[in-house]
């Protein structure tokens, strides 16, 4: 690869390279998975840049493999994602669970980003995986996946971004309510919007950027003043404070819904 001198070589270019090279050493038929097969999948929590390399393959190693690979059988035809073969999206999912890569954040809330990701881009439906974390219950990362899929409310819409996940779970971690997701509200004058969480009578709408233009901000402030003059309290976060203040998120959250009780 060339780049220009005193340049920052590109993280995620670097890892398909580290990937294609690891493949090559450990047989025709490894192909990337967990972590790897997640960030190969563009699943929220996992950044392929900053991820070691995971390889699966269906039968033990003859000897002649040069690099780390775990045998595991497909639970269904292995995929290609950028001319990479990837474990497809229901056993990428199921075995997360079992990933060896390090992180601060909770097993359970990192397989739960990667889930409702998945089920908001629709590459894979929820009864679906639920019938097969039942099927393959016996499998690495299955009890974790099977906790994931506890935790969320019954006939529940996934979450919309990944910031929206974060702020579920900020919510669970706090002890506060569990939300409402992606709800309609309408007034006398019709429909008002769908909010992205709803606690109560509290909205909390998750802003990872910045709107542009005087028509968004002025739809913005016409749909808030219609949920408040509807008597809802709107509460607008921001990536940063979910992300980096969590604690004060939540505080906000419970105070408010502490004067609308």
């Amino acid at each position: 690869m060339y780049r220009v001198a005193g340049e920052e070589p590109d993280p995620t270019l670097c890892w398909m390279g580290s990937a294609l090279a690891a493949l090559a050493l450990a047989g025709a038929d490894a192909v990337l998975a967990r972590a790897s097969a997640a960030a190969l999948w563009r699943l929220d929590g996992f950044d392929s840049g900053l991820l070691p390399i995971e390889l699966n393959a269906p039968r033990r190693s003859s000897g002649e493999r040069r690099v780390p690979v775990r045998r595991s059988v497909p639970l269904e035809p292995p995929d290609r994602i950028d001319g990479l073969p990837v474990t497809g999206i229901a056993q990428t999912l199921v075995e997360l669970g079992s990933t060896t890569t390090d992180s601060s954040m909770d097993a359970l809330d990192r397989v739960e980003l990667a889930v409702e990701c998945a089920f908001h881009r629709r590459l894979i439906g929820i009864a679906t995986l639920e019938e097969l974390a039942d099927a393959a219950a016996r499998r690495r990362g299955t009890r974790v996946l099977r906790a994931v899929l506890a935790r969320r409310p019954v006939g529940a819409p996934p979450t919309e971004s990944y910031l929206e996940t974060r702020m579920v779970q900020v919510l669970r971690r706090h002890g506060l309510p569990e939300p409402e997701r992606q709800v309609e509200i309408r007034d006398r004058a019709g429909f008002v919007g769908r909010v992205d969480l709803l606690v109560g009578s509290v909205v909390i709408e998750l802003h990872g950027g910045q709107h542009n233009g005087a028509a968004a901000i002025d739809a913005d402030r016409l749909r808030r003043a219609r949920l408040e003059a509807a008597g809802y309290r709107v509460l607008e976060f921001g990536y940063h404070l979910v992300i980096d203040r969590p604690a004060l998120a939540a505080g906000i959250v419970r105070d408010t819904l502490t004067r609308a009780a």
